[in-house]
């Protein structure tokens, strides 16, 4: 008997090998989704977060109310990247903290500079990137909005840099008025430049505050998003 109980596993091994049906179709299709839906587990939980969206602040990109699946740690960052971060937000006097999401417009070393609209309340933000030899102006018509619009919607009142604008585009005064990205820092702004607090009041945000990177936004009433309700506590931003 003893030698037959060790025969088992091997002759098992050998089916497996040949590629032959299991003997109990219910129970290796219950093995296989447990094992599919533990993976699928562990991925959420120690990868992957689900963020739901409160305001317009990333309008036309993110709307109120849409959920994100967002990859944690990421340890890698480029301008065009929409994160979640943690800052400290002054309301009412009271220095809170809360959950942003916003769009990376510079990383560390590269340069940027306000450049004043002539006879208008609006600047224009421009970029050297840290390879690039020139100034850029940073336009999201590549995001769905076009260059006006979003240069329209560029004001800086009252933030940071309200009293480091360049008044004019020549070469004296960008160097004047530039500053470079710290190292380890991200510059980042919202879509809807006018309803976003931002890089421009509360300055470069340290790469260790950042929560995640997005990777996808979900349909709204999808199957997908309403499983993920279901099994999965999201985090307001």
């Amino acid at each position: 008997m003893a030698k037959n109980k060790e025969k088992e596993p091997k002759a098992l091994r050998k089916r497996f090998l040949r590629g032959e049906e299991p003997e109990n179709l219910y129970l290796t299709f219950a093995l296989y989704f447990v094992i599919v839906f533990l993976s699928f587990m562990l991925i959420f939980v120690y990868l992957v977060g689900m963020c739901h969206v409160s305001g317009t602040s990333m309008n036309p990109s993110l709307n109120d109310d849409d959920y994100v699946l967002m990859l944690k740690n990421p340890s890698s960052f480029e301008s065009g990247d929409i994160i979640t971060f943690r800052s400290e937000i002054i309301k009412n006097g009271v220095k809170v903290e809360e959950s942003l999401i916003k769009r990376v417009i510079g990383v560390g070393g590269d340069e940027i500079v306000f450049i004043e609209r002539s006879g208008t309340a609006y600047v224009d933000l421009y970029r050297k990137e840290k390879d690039e030899t020139s100034f850029k102006i940073v336009s999201n018509d590549a995001y769905g909005e076009s260059v006006d619009d979003m240069l329209r919607s560029t004001i800086v009142t009252g933030g940071k840099y309200a009293d480091n604008i360049a008044a004019n585009a020549s070469a004296e005064e960008i160097e004047k008025h530039k500053f470079r990205i710290d190292d380890g820092y991200l510059f980042v702004l919202g879509d809807n430049r006018n309803d976003s607090t931002d890089s421009r009041a509360i300055g470069a945000i340290p790469v260790d505050y950042v929560r995640g990177k997005m990777f996808y936004r979900l349909s709204r009433g999808s199957l997908l998003e309403r499983m993920l309700l279901l099994i999965y506590r999201e985090e307001t931003l």
